[in-house]
């Protein structure tokens, strides 16, 4: 049996009955151009941690469902745009580095043949569900994120203010306190 196909049925576990359907299911992943993963979870409605445990015992890996808290470490991408691309972190568990990871479906074949040939990945990464991850990174970065947003429009049209475009008729017509209010 290939890796792909028994790491399906492993996630899946009772909702792949065989090779058959996990194969029929690969396919139609690969159809729809998703990730064999996600398209598995979804058409059988197992939920993503559950997946995702099942997903880091079949790959020999440990397993939490949310990043413990009081662990040390930063997420800094380079951009916030990049934030959606992040699928790993590092942070210092006691003595050591762990990485902590949200791998797709070919993330988990890669890292289960990795630890085929170095074992000692075990003790160094640890496999979380996607949402897990994005809570965490949006908890970490979150105010950047509520900075970008409040600047974002200025930064893209900075003539997009009534204040800046109105004359003193136009704003002493909409309100008092209009006209005196300060520009910026």
């Amino acid at each position: 049996m290939s890796d792909a196909l028994d790491l399906l049925r492993a996630v899946l576990g009772e909702g792949c009955a065989d090779d058959k359907a996990a194969l029929a299911l690969l396919e139609s992943a690969l159809q729809a151009e998703t990730d064999p993963l996600l398209h598995a979870i979804i058409a059988c409605g197992v939920e993503e941690t559950l997946a995702m445990e099942r997903a880091a015992a079949w790959a020999g890996y440990a397993f939490f469902e949310r990043v413990p808290h009081g662990l040390v470490g930063d997420v800094e991408p380079l951009q916030l745009e990049e934030l959606a691309g992040v699928r790993l972190f590092r942070m210092q568990v006691l003595d050591r580095a762990v990485d902590f990871t949200a791998p797709d479906f070919a993330g988990l074949l890669q890292l289960r043949r990795r630890l085929r040939t170095n074992p000692q990945l075990r003790q160094r990464i640890c496999i979380l569900p996607a949402c897990a991850l994005r809570a965490y990174l949006t908890a970490s970065v979150s105010d950047d994120l509520v900075t970008a947003a409040r600047q974002g429009l200025a930064q893209r049209w900075p003539y997009a203010a009534a204040q800046l475009d109105l004359t003193v008729p136009a704003r002493c017509a909409c309100g008092p306190g209009w006209a005196s209010a300060p520009a910026g």
